[in-house]
Order: C-alpha cells, then structure tokens, then sequence
C-alpha cells in the first residue's frame, strides 16, 4: 500500500473511532453536560463573585463602640450584615456556612470585642478583614476623643461629638482591589472553568482508551492489520482520533464556559497552545490505558479514577494554595497543574505567552514521555 493509500486509511480510522465515540450518549454527556454542571457547582463553592459577603453580628445596640461599628458595617457595600441572639447561635451560623464571619460587639461599658471566621472558606478571610477594618476604625475615633477629652479636660461626650464629626468629615482613602487583567472583581467561575476543562479534557481522553480495548475484543484490531494497513498508521490513526475529540470538547468548553459562565480565556493563540499540548498528553494516556488494561471496564473504572485523581492532586477541583506544602510539589509532577497554572495566569492577564514559556516546556515533555510510551506500547500490540 503507497503511503497516499497509508495517509487515506488513517483518516478512515479517524472517522470510524470518531464516530463510535460520539454516538455514545454517556460518552457524549461526559463530554458535554458533565463539565458545565462541575464549574456551576466549584463557581458557587469557590467564589462569592461580587456578591456581598455575609457576616454575622451579636451586641452592638448600646454603648461607644458597638453602635459606630455596627453602623460602619451596614454601610459597607462588601458585607451584609446579619444579626443574632447570642455568640452560640453566630457560631453555629459560621460554622454551617449561614455566614463567613462573625463578631461579637462589647456591651455600654466594654471595650473588648471578638471575631471569629470559618478559615476552610477562601471568602472567610475577605469577611473577617472587613470586619477588623471597621472596628480599627472606630477604635481610632473612640481614642482620639478620650485623648482629646484627657489633655483639654472637656466631657468625654462632647469630645467624642467632635471626633466623630471630624471623621465624618475627613476624606477617606477608597482602596479598589485590581485584577492584572484590569476589572476590579474575579469572575466567580474562572476558576471552575479551568479546573473543569482541564479536568475533563483528562476524563474523556483515558475513558476513551475503552474503545481501543473493545476494538481487540471484537478482533476489529486484527482485522485492520491483517490487512496492509501499516502498524505505524494504525497507532496514527488510533491517537489522532483521541486527540480531535478532546480538541473538540476543550473547544465546546472554552465556547460555553465565554458565553455562558463570562470567562474571558485570554489571548487565543497562547490559550490553543497550552490546550494542544496538554490534549496530546491526554491522548497518549488515553493510548496507554487501552493498551495496558484487559477489560473494557477496567478502562472506564482504572483510567476515569486516574484521571479525577490527578485532577484533584492538580488543582482542577479547589486552589493549591489550599493544600499543604508537600502535596503542593507534589502537584508539579502532574501536567494538570501546568496546565491550570498556564490558563489561570492568561485568564487573570498575569502573563502572555512569554510568562507560560515553563508550563508550555512542561506540558511538552510530559507529551514526549506520554506519546513514546503511548506508540511503544501500540508497536509491542501490533507485533504480538
């Protein structure tokens, strides 16, 4: 067979391995449903977006402190205020998630006040520093007015009326929190949808190692090489067919997650190269799983727990910075974390390309290790 018949007959297993995965309605809804439902649900976990944050209050109806920094929050467009009973009651509502954070306000004559967060929430923090920002700033009223009071020797009210109107008065320095890609907020499903597209980029491209199982179940293997189809085209033919279906579905997940979910991906170019690269990763696994394994379950089981796995060690699932420092250098040993690593950095606008330059030399030498492994393993089948 000329190699112009080689070039033809890959294309035909192209299009047949194509057309018996995406005629599979699990298949496809893997693909296709099972992405957008994830970055819904890591959006709602992850990112409060510009929501205000809900923060709980005890106290504060009497006394200097509490009424000034009660009010100073109820005007704060960032937090909504909650208020309840009693501490136990806060701190059953933080720790359920009702609120982030919580502060206890001292009665008329106290000072102390208490505040507590749930550290497990990455918005917890942002409540609790809004929280400790109004009451530093009450706190520096209420003490200028005693000093005032102290070195003049007037009533303590009528220095407290004063300094409250000069605070009022004072212009206050506004701090605007800025994203590098220029808005003043993050969308709240950026990061689920690239945790989500690299995740599933992975899922589908050892889940599709299955068909190659079945394929030397059904002798549809032999059959082709029984033929003068070349070894080497059918190991062409097999990963090039795995690697048009994650390109497609990482297509259809960049296309959705703009239009639907508002994630600006970034400069096109340095985006596509990060997808490709990181897709021939997938598709030589995908080729290594369905050579590896016996049983078509095995390779749906084995290659799909893999994949969330890794996906999880990663940082497809929740931020690194979340994890502990040993699982954090762990996560560089896996193309998954160079991936999120390199779309992250172009969805915020941190860097171009020039600043993905090591996640792209990562990515390509995972893709090297992964296809030489991948077309070692299909030469061995063949020959056996």
């Amino acid at each position: 067979m000329t190699l112009r018949l080689q070039v033809r007959a890959v294309g035909l297993v192209v299009l047949l391995s194509l057309r018996r995965m995406l005629k599979s309605p699990p298949y496809l809804a893997s693909m296709i449903l099972l992405p957008f439902l994830a970055v819904l649900m890591v959006g709602v976990v992850i990112g409060p977006g510009a929501r205000p944050l809900p923060v709980g209050l005890v106290g504060g109806a009497e006394g200097t402190v509490g009424p000034r920094v009660r009010g100073m929050l109820a005007s704060d467009g960032t937090v909504r205020v909650r208020s309840y009973a009693g501490e136990p009651a806060l701190r059953a509502a933080v720790q359920q998630g009702d609120v982030l954070a919580g502060l206890v306000l001292p009665g008329p004559s106290g000072v102390v006040v208490r505040v507590f967060a749930d550290p497990s929430r990455p918005a917890g923090a942002a409540a609790r520093l809004a929280i400790v920002s109004a009451v530093d700033r009450v706190g520096a009223v209420v003490q200028a007015a005693q000093f005032a009071a102290a070195q003049s020797g007037v009533p303590l009210a009528d220095a407290q009326r004063e300094a409250d109107r000069l605070s009022a008065a004072q212009r206050q320095i506004q701090v605007q929190a800025r994203f590098p890609s220029g808005t003043t907020e993050r969308g709240q499903y950026d990061y689920g949808s690239v945790g989500m597209l690299v995740l599933f980029m992975f899922v589908t491209a050892v889940s599709s190692g299955a068909m190659l199982v079945d394929n030397r179940r059904r002798g549809l293997t032999a059959r082709l090489l029984a033929t003068e189809l070349w070894p080497g085209s059918l190991m062409v033919g097999e990963a090039l067919s795995r690697y048009v279906t994650i390109v497609l579905q990482a297509g259809v997940v960049l296309l959705g997650g703009s239009l639907i979910f508002g994630v600006r991906w970034g400069p096109i170019v340095p985006v596509a190269a990060v997808v490709a690269l990181y897709a021939l990763v997938g598709a030589a696994a995908g080729i290594v799983v369905g050579v590896l394994v016996r049983t078509f379950e095995q390779a749906i089981v084995f290659g799909t727990v893999g994949a969330i796995g890794l996906g999880m060690l990663g940082g497809c699932l929740w931020p690194l910075r979340l994890s502990p420092p040993a699982l954090r250098a762990l996560a560089r040993l896996t193309p998954q974390h160079w991936a999120i690593d390199a779309l992250l950095r172009l969805v915020n606008r941190s860097s171009g390309a020039p600043g993905i330059g090591a996640a792209l030399l990562a990515l390509g030498g995972f893709a090297f290790v992964m296809v030489a492994v991948a077309a070692g393993r299909l030469r061995r089948m063949a020959v056996s």
